[in-house]
């Protein structure tokens, strides 16, 4: 074990040795999921996969946390298990999600170990959450792997630099955690002033402050409206962010504007959406639309691989898993219903409006126990070759990066 994997270990004994009273909360869950994607005949994963694209894990989740005196501990270890074709396939340029990725390899602390692998399988465990923190009376400071999440989009977050969340994730409970020193000031008014220091290694494996991301977020309310501010050092990037949230009407408006400043060229970001809730046959219903502009998209209404690889800002977002969409104008929309109060169906839908391609899921939720929940997802990719949702363009000639419909079930047990 390296001497800087020790830390957090260290943390976690010199904590609870000074805890005088131990009023430990400790959850979790046990989660599988199984995910079955049909291939098409001229897709160039066909070689790797066959017709079918099939994938299954297992996921155990324990949280532990404890306060005493001002003092905040938290942890959370995974133990994860999976099998299927997506560890076959090879990694692709520009495409993240196609084939294997290192187990934490940015993060400082090396906190995974690989238990066994193999073509097809691959069983590891981690820790994703292990910080400790104290509370005065207005400030608080946290050290260690945690999660920060900042911005007001629904779907896309151009603001929320740290491990974002695909606006087609299906589940979203955890956001992965990040080695970082966390700070956040509240003011008498209400507002509150945040910042962070997050500690990276390079694709060598060292601690490189070129890696490194430094951020400052002011959160402010004015009359019935909240108005957010971002300065960040993140990578190579300089990034200045505005948000805002307030009512229109009976629906609430949020929109989010970033400008980045890159060692090659300045790009700017924006999201706005409405979202509402309402009742209607006996059922109350909620949904959002949202518009984003992604300034380092490709601009064209055709993609292939080298496209996405010769850009090298949006391979490096891609990459780095910050972001998810290939082109620059896009629309998110989302409607759920509560058929019953143990049943939400809902219709996710994001759409590329340069190539008028579309990712269609629908979903249902059913709470089967008091601790037991089982989720149901149809995804529905539409669109032409070449286009995102409907298969980028392999160098391969006549075939394309595509897949088919694909039905999802995971079964979730809490305690």
């Amino acid at each position: 074990m390296k001497p800087l994997s020790l830390i957090p270990v260290v943390l976690l004994g010199g904590a609870l040795l000074s805890a005088n009273v131990c009023e430990a909360n400790v959850n979790g869950h046990i989660k599988g999921q199984y995910q079955n994607s049909h291939i098409p005949s001229n897709s160039a994963l066909q070689p790797w996969v066959g017709s079918t694209w099939e994938d299954g894990s297992g996921e155990l989740r324990l949280n532990w946390s404890d306060s005493w005196s001002g003092w905040k501990l938290e942890t959370a270890y995974q133990l994860v298990v999976t099998h299927g074709d997506s560890l076959s396939l090879p990694p692709t340029p520009g495409l993240p999600n196609v084939g294997g990725n290192e187990l934490d390899a940015s993060n400082w602390w090396q906190l995974s170990w690989e238990i066994s692998s193999s073509d097809n399988q691959q069983s590891y465990h981690r820790f994703d959450r292990i910080n400790i923190g104290y509370q005065w009376d207005k400030l608080s400071l946290n050290f260690g792997r945690q999660a920060v999440t900042w911005g007001n989009g629904t779907f896309f977050n151009p603001m929320d630099v740290l491990n974002p969340f695909d606006p087609l994730a299906i589940d979203s409970e955890y956001k992965s955690g990040a080695d970082m020193l966390y700070g956040q000031y509240l003011f008498e008014s209400g507002s509150d002033l945040q910042g962070l220091m997050v500690v990276r290694r390079n694709k060598a494996g060292e601690v490189a402050s070129d890696q490194f991301s430094q951020a400052l977020h002011y959160h402010q309310f004015v009359e019935n409206a909240e108005l957010s501010i971002l300065i960040a050092h993140h990578y190579d990037d300089r990034i200045l962010g505005l948000g805002w949230s307030s009512s229109l009407g009976d629906a609430v408006w949020q929109s989010d504007v970033t400008f980045t400043q890159t060692t090659n060229d300045d790009f700017w970001n924006l999201v706005s959406g409405l979202s509402y809730s309402w009742y209607a046959f006996n059922s109350n219903f909620s949904g959002a639309i949202e518009y984003f502009f992604s300034g380092v998209g490709l601009p064209g209404d055709r993609y292939q691989v080298d496209d996405i690889a010769s850009n090298e800002a949006l391979a490096k977002r891609l990459d780095r898993g910050e972001l998810f969409t290939l082109g620059r104008n896009y629309l998110g929309a989302n409607v759920t219903m509560e058929v019953h109060p143990l049943l939400n169906v809902s219709t996710n839908a994001v759409t590329n409006l340069r190539d008028h391609s579309m990712m269609l899921q629908l979903m249902g939720l059913y709470d089967a126990a008091e601790s037991m929940r089982i989720t149901g997802v149809v995804g529905l990719p539409i669109g032409a070759e070449g286009t995102e949702y409907g298969g980028l363009e392999a160098p391969i000639h006549e075939q394309f990066f595509s897949s088919g419909v694909s039905a999802y079930l995971q079964v979730a047990w809490y305690f």
